[in-house]
């Protein structure tokens, strides 16, 4: 999975390697998952599943967060 492009000024996390891979991906997926939740153009387009994972997600990023600081 690739970063989100960044220019050189403004490097990425992962970039800086603030951040591993596996976390780069875990906000890259809910990066994904947020967007199709907050563009849905019809309401059964974002499906319960999807919520439960966007709130796995989360947990999983809090986690790390902590770790980092």
């Amino acid at each position: 999975m690739e970063d989100v492009a960044t220019d050189e000024c403004n490097p990425s996390l992962r970039q800086q390697s603030i951040i591993d891979e596996k976390t780069s991906a875990l906000l890259d997926d809910q990066r994904v998952i947020g967007n199709r939740a907050a563009h849905s153009q019809d309401e059964n387009e974002f499906s319960k599943d999807e919520a439960l994972r966007f709130g796995k997600l989360t947990d999983d990023v809090i986690g790390v967060v902590r770790l980092l600081s």
